[in-house]
């Protein structure tokens, strides 16, 4: 089915520019008199066409292909460029700093390892009586930071401190996990629910995989719909797995001392 829509999306590619140069040429030898709407209707069909096979091939991935090497451009070209003034003025006005303060919180975020980061706006979930929380999101992952009196406490991810007591933790290499891995420990964790609790329907959809530094550390692998939580030490070895709060691996009726 991909090598179709693959042959319809080329095909559309050629009759759409033959169109364009049909066009050209009869403005250039007999004006704009010899035109008619078919024409114009030929190219807006050969669009559709395009635009249908390029949108349907997304279901049907074959790398390499013509609509594929499109897509990865047209999402290159989508892409948002990072620029440190514009986040230095954002950052100014949804977090009520100055320049030298939002300046302070930007070199801050790159000493914990973040390059291209961009401002999301206030978190009020975080806050307390001293303390506002502000969001950021980093290669589509959410990036969380308290600021106290215009200067920064904390920054983290999940279980993840960044950034506290004025001094840096940890690094977005120690938090980060590319797409690969991301994809192996949620196969991992299909397979151990389905071996071990055996369930074999999955909302893969909202699935969450976090790395953990501190105390349990390995991989964490969570759900809200599904309501289940897997632990992978960082070999990507089953160490537990729990569902609806009863431990299916190891069985064992106690609780993990460190909090997920």
């Amino acid at each position: 089915m991909g090598m179709v829509l693959n042959f319809i999306g080329v095909l559309s590619i050629i009759v759409f520019i033959g169109c364009i140069l049909f066009i050209i040429y009869k403005l250039i030898r007999h004006g704009k008199q010899s035109l008619n709407l078919n024409y114009f209707l030929g190219i807006v069909i050969c669009v559709l066409f395009f635009v249908i096979s390029i949108e349907a091939g997304k279901f049907y991935p074959i790398e390499n292909t013509v609509w594929q090497k499109i897509i990865q451009v047209t999402n290159t070209e989508t892409e948002r460029t990072f620029n440190e003034a514009e986040e230095v003025q954002k950052i100014m006005a949804g977090a009520d700093l100055t320049e030298l303060q939002a300046q302070t919180v930007i070199n801050i975020l790159k000493k914990c390892g973040f390059e291209k980061f961009y401002f999301v706006g206030r978190c009020e979930i975080l806050d307390d009586e001293k303390i506002k929380g502000y969001s950021f999101e980093y290669e589509n992952k959410k990036i969380y930071m308290t600021i106290s009196d215009g200067n920064v406490s904390t920054i983290f991810s999940g279980n993840c401190y960044f950034y506290e007591n004025r001094e840096v933790k940890h690094t977005f290499l120690d938090w980060y996990i590319n797409k690969n891995d991301e994809a192996e420990l949620k196969e991992l964790t299909k397979e151990a629910l389905s071996k071990y609790a055996e369930i074999t329907t999955f909302n893969i959809s909202d699935w969450r995989v976090t790395k953990m530094i501190d105390g349990s550390k390995g991989y964490l692998v969570t759900s809200f719909n599904d309501n289940f939580s897997a632990h992978f030490s960082f070999a990507k070895s089953l160490d537990a797995l729990i569902v609806n709060d009863k431990w299916y691996y190891p069985k064992i009726t106690t609780i993990l001392t460190n909090k997920y």
